[in-house]
């Protein structure tokens, strides 16, 4: 059998058993009038400041906002259209029928990711119209949108992947779907929390330039100023023409160095 007819062939399978249940055409038509929502509610709120400044602003905060609640989507309901897919047709003896066909391992994998990304790509597309709305308020290119949209279909990808891998390892769907979302909340708090704590790691002294007076001329300011004399307020000016540049010894944790603990965080 070709590669790409028993691949597409899963791809029909699988999309033809999750149109049998409306749950997920539900869900979209709920989560279509959220996305709608907050966005009318920023919408109102920004365009209606008196601030021009505020009102050229729309635009972006609105779009962040969209990309915000469409990568919760891609975190929270992408797994579950994967979590349990293998394991689940295996102990309903669906999986034993693909097997004894001639598709492969690899095919049969594949088309249910192919499927399930599909089927999560349609709640992004449910905010393409709210992100059309945003775009024509103007301060957003193309460019960004197009590349924002990148970024959350490759994260979709990955995380309906990782449902899959733990739906094929663990034998109960439960188990499997409480795995994908501890790794999913790994990779979204626990990188964080390392990245964090790492930070002590990483002190170093510095050295940086600020703008003052010197550290004898500050103690005498300050014993000038607390001393109660009324004239203290007079000799502010001759005090401000004391202040120079001054070099001053600082720690400060080296982000640099442990950037790189961020990358698996979506």
């Amino acid at each position: 059998m070709n590669f790409w007819h028993g691949l597409s062939t899963v791809v029909s399978l699988e999309l033809k058993q999750r149109v049998r249940s409306k749950l997920w055409v539900w869900a979209l038509v709920i989560w279509f009038l959220f996305i709608g929502a907050v966005t009318s509610l920023v919408m109102t709120v920004v365009t209606t400041s008196s601030s021009p400044d505020r009102q050229q602003e729309s635009g972006p905060l609105a779009f962040g906002l969209i990309v915000l609640f469409v990568l919760g989507m891609g975190l929270v309901i992408a797994p579950t259209f994967t979590a349990t897919s293998i394991n689940s047709d295996r102990s309903q003896s669906v999986l034993a029928t693909l097997q004894a066909t001639r598709l492969s391992a690899l095919q049969i994998a594949l088309g249910k990711l192919a499927a399930a990304w599909g089927i999560s790509l349609l709640f992004i597309a449910a905010a393409l119209p709210f992100i059309v709305w945003t775009v024509a308020l103007g301060n957003i290119s193309l460019a960004q949108v197009a590349a924002c949209f990148a970024a959350i279909f490759i994260e979709v990808a990955v995380v309906c992947a990782i449902g899959l891998g733990w739906s094929a390892l663990v034998a109960r769907p439960v188990g499997s779907a409480v795995l994908t979302y501890l790794s999913v909340l790994t990779l979204c708090v626990l990188t964080l929390v390392v990245e964090l704590l790492s930070l002590s790691l990483v002190v170093e002294d510095d050295e940086v330039r600020v703008w003052g007076l010197s550290s004898t001329d500050q103690t005498a300011y300050e014993e000038q100023y607390y001393s109660g004399d009324s004239d203290d307020w007079v000799n502010a000016a001759s005090w401000a023409e004391k202040c120079t540049w001054n070099r001053e010894q600082t720690t400060a944790p080296r982000f640099d160095k442990v950037w790189w603990l961020s990358l698996p965080n979506p």
